[in-house]
């Protein structure tokens, strides 16, 4: 059994890679953690009713409208007052001239930031993929197949090492890359 996974590994496609685990998990698994959140955020406000403001003078749906862009507030002494008296949810109530206010500002522009991130945090991975254009499998010119017989691979070392000392400073750009 264990000779029919090991020639199965051999066998196994093996493709030379040009980042490693770390650059992996900055394009890959933070670009999908960024564009989960900003679609969680912008499900949360775009389905159903993420704010509700009361005013006896504004109709409701243009005072939700003004409190969903601009924000919203509660008023402290009804954190702790009992609910249904006149008190639908703790801190929200009808408010005085005197009372303390406190804000609660929600910035609408969090799921826009959010997937801007992330396309932030794939750019880099984009940009190295079109600049690279393949060089480094033409260089390592098979040299990565395990499959490749001893004098073979003796022979593309060399030429390998060859190829870098002839074009020591041709490659100097990729510093500045």
């Amino acid at each position: 059994m264990m000779k029919y996974l090991a020639a199965a590994k051999v066998l196994k496609k093996h493709k030379a890679q040009v980042d490693n685990a770390v650059f992996h998990l900055h394009y890959r698994v933070t670009f999908v953690i960024f564009i989960i959140s900003g679609a969680l955020v912008t499900a949360k406000e775009f389905i159903g009713a993420p704010i509700e403001c009361m005013s006896k003078a504004i109709p409701g749906k243009i005072l939700n409208t003004f409190c969903f862009i601009m924000s919203t507030f509660s008023v402290p002494k009804h954190w702790d007052k009992p609910l249904g008296d006149g008190v639908p949810h703790p801190g929200v109530g009808f408010v005085e001239p005197e009372d303390e206010i406190v804000y609660h500002a929600y910035y609408q522009w969090v799921p826009f930031v959010l997937v801007l991130q992330a396309i932030m945090f794939y750019v880099p991975r984009y940009l190295w993929k079109n600049m690279e254009g393949g060089l480094f499998v033409t260089i390592l010119a098979g040299l990565d197949k395990m499959t490749m017989d001893e004098s073979s691979r003796h022979k593309r070392h060399k030429v390998l090492a060859q190829y870098m000392i002839k074009h020591l400073h041709m490659h100097m750009n990729w510093a500045i890359r």
